[in-house]
């Protein structure tokens, strides 16, 4: 058995090697770039995070990194810190010379944001090492996966995996980041950079980063195999980040950094009450694995067995509201045939209609639940769905089919997750598929009634017309005084919470995140300044804010937590505003993508000029109605324009500016704030008329 001593002495070794070799391969590269060569990381604001993080250096050329302090002589966090550097300095020398180094960019992490908030990703795991058993690999990283546990590997345990025919990437929540342990320094940066983009934390706050990762994100290690010098280095450097580590390895135990698993104890378990992680294990009865793990998993078309919608066959899937007792619960029936019967390759109609009665449910529910099947029909692995109601596409792997995977297994999925996640206000859940061509076409007709009756009930819903709005303090966890306020005309940032979803949720969990705001005295209509609003922003931040207004860009905006949508930037040279998306991977006109952009916004503070909103915002009545509205619009990105336009122009329409939505700028129209002007003066552009932002 090992001794706290003996991993420190072990640890001091490999800091002292670490630091060596990173100390040759800087002046290797040092020597034949020069010191004015760019040394950085892909897709990030935040330089090498890190060294961002945790010094006040600003690294941004080989030459800047030519004074860096290493100290792997001193305490271990001092060594921890010191490996941490050197290895993350090793991965950025390598990406400045081309290789490829599986660095995480900042849009991936806020993207993952407001699932590692929500509960859908519980925890980060990092697995470390190199297994005995690469069956027993297998299954741990399956278990991790069944968890929802967001799982970075380095080591020789990623080929391991490979080889055992695992999928790996961000769409598996199984990461392959490094064959070497020096991988643990690119999860690191992930950590790191949780507290920068969502803690509102700054260059060179080292005591407030690390009190940040202990106490906000969870974050725990296992690593499988021996132990060496390298080991116990990377073990200091995961103790810094406040990483505890569970070992297959009898080495003793050590509060709140070690553990040593004993016969007969799960891993990822012991891993999870480790770090207060709070993962829920999904049981439904279908021959693939689920869980919330294969989400964003694509198949693609090597792989295809059944493909359905997506303009090749009709297909729709509706849920409604029925007296309890039309409602027979668990009664899953497949009208036609099922696809056993079908070649690989094939494809089908589809028709799912889902009937719900409950003493609590309402129907304004039905659509809140409806929109989740896209999120339930994703965790089955080898499903791939994609859009909504009779506009959704689903692909079915070979795997999964040749597994026994049916459609009547859509209908386990959505009984046992509406009752899971539901089961507070719907007691009952029948489910109809519908596989014959008449059928699905008859079906489609009826839904499509259900739509359109739900989108004029939801057009009539306004800010006017709510007694209550909504709090959601979800991104609390992470961005502590942010609070989000959410009106029939304002989702929430993160694009996910309507206010119809916010008064479910608080139906579901009273105590839960969000919570009725009374809105109270009107003190400015046209900025959305509501007395009710200011008293709970105050007292929900924790003081931090005074308030905040619904429509402004300008006079106390609402703060962001990290995980927003779209980018809202003042730009006063155009009188207006620019936005941009996530999802864009163009330049606006001030020379800064969505990443550097965003890189302003987050961690709750409030910003005026600056703003992160839902994509939906962009089209609401109440958009920037105190500085004008979508006329304040000078540039968009195309990718936004075009998925937008519709919607924008029948605003721009009902605001009398015709032809307006083509008078928006994208990046083909203006590259800087040159062009930008240019453009507007020559189509006549309605904020040059208008009267001056600031």
């Amino acid at each position: 058995m090992t001794n706290y001593d003996d991993i420190e002495n072990l640890a001091r070794k490999g800091a002292h090697n670490i630091v060596d070799l990173c100390r040759a391969e800087y002046a290797d590269l040092l020597a034949r770039k020069g010191a004015q060569s760019s040394l950085s990381f892909p897709d990030t604001v935040y330089e090498l995070p890190c060294h961002y993080a945790l010094t006040p250096d600003s690294i941004k050329t080989l030459g800047d990194a030519h004074a860096l302090e290493l100290a792997p002589d001193a305490d271990l966090a001092q060594m921890g810190q010191a490996v941490l550097l050197s290895a993350e300095l090793i991965l950025a020398l390598k990406s400045s010379s081309g290789d490829p180094v599986a660095h995480i960019p900042d849009k991936v992490i806020r993207e993952l944001g407001y699932k590692l908030v929500d509960g859908t990703i519980p925890g980060i795991l990092l697995l470390l090492g190199s297994a005995d058993d690469p069956k027993a690999l297998v299954a741990l990283a399956r278990d991790a996966q069944s968890r929802g546990l967001l799982t970075f590997l380095s080591g020789p345990l990623i080929a391991q995996l490979e080889a055992e025919g695992v999928a790996l990437g961000l769409e598996t929540m199984l990461v392959p980041l490094h064959p070497t342990l020096l991988g643990a320094a690119l999860a690191g940066s992930v950590a790191i950079r949780a507290g920068l983009i969502f803690g509102g934390i700054g260059r060179g706050e080292r005591g407030s980063m690390i009190h940040y990762l202990a106490e906000r994100l969870p974050a725990v290690a296992i690593h499988l195999g021996d132990v060496n010098e390298t080991t116990a280095a990377v073990a200091a450097a995961a103790w810094l980040l406040a990483i505890p580590i569970v070992s297959d390895r009898q080495l003793g135990d050590i509060e709140f950094k070690l553990h040593s698993l004993q016969p007969g104890e799960n891993p990822i378990t012991i891993a999870c009450e480790m770090r207060g992680i709070k993962a829920r294990i999904e049981k439904v009865d279908i021959p693939i694995p689920f869980g919330s793990a294969f989400e964003g998993e694509r198949v693609r078309k090597p792989d295809l067995a059944i493909e359905i919608g997506n303009n090749i066959t009709p297909s729709f899937e509706l849920l409604t509201m029925a007296p309890l007792s039309d409602v027979e619960d668990g009664k899953i029936t497949v009208h036609g045939a099922d696809i056993d019967t079908l070649t690989e390759g094939g494809t089908t109609p589809l028709g799912i209609v889902i009937r719900v009665g409950g003493r609590k449910m309402q129907e304004d529910f039905a659509t809140v639940i409806e929109r989740r099947l896209h999120d339930w029909f994703n965790r089955a692995m080898g499903v791939m769905h994609v859009g909504q109601r009779d506009v959704n596409w689903i692909r079915i792997s070979k795997g999964a089919k040749q597994a026994g995977f049916v459609l009547r297994h859509l209908g386990v999925i959505a009984h046992a997750c509406i009752h899971a996640d539901f089961g507070a206000i719907v007691d009952r859940v029948q489910v109809d598929i519908y596989t014959a061509e008449a059928d699905v076409l008859r079906e489609r007709e009826k839904a499509r009634e259900f739509y359109r009756a739900r989108d004029a009930r939801l057009a009539g819903l306004t800010d006017e017309a709510a007694e209550m709005f909504y709090s959601c303090l979800l991104c609390q966890s992470f961005a502590p005084n942010h609070v989000c306020i959410v009106t029939p005309e304002r989702t929430g940032l993160c694009g996910s919470v309507s206010w119809l979803d916010a008064r479910a949720s608080h139906e579901l969990a009273p105590l839960g995140a969000c919570t009725p705001v009374l809105r109270g005295t009107v003190l400015d209509e046209q900025k959305g300044d509501f007395s009710g609003v200011n008293d709970y922003v105050r007292k929900a931040s924790h003081g931090a804010l005074e308030g905040c207004t619904l429509y402004s860009l300008l006079d106390r905006p609402m703060t962001s937590c990290g995980c927003f949508e779209i980018a809202m930037v003042l730009v006063p040279e155009a009188n207006g505003v620019l936005v941009i998306g996530r999802d864009d991977v163009v330049d606006t006109p001030l020379g800064m993508g969505f990443t550097t952009l965003a890189g302003t916004i987050g961690g709750g503070a409030q910003v005026p000029g600056f703003m992160g909103i839902a994509k939906r915002y962009i089209i609401s009545r109440k958009f920037l109605r105190a500085e004008g509205g979508i006329a304040r619009l000078v540039w968009l990105s195309s990718a936004l324009k075009e998925a937008l336009r519709s919607e924008l122009e029948r605003r721009a329409e009902e605001q009398g500016l015709a032809g307006f939505v083509d008078k928006i700028a994208t990046e083909n129209e203006a590259t800087d704030l040159d062009s930008l002007q240019a453009w507007l003066e020559k189509v006549g552009h309605p904020a040059l008329r208008m009267d001056a932002l600031i």
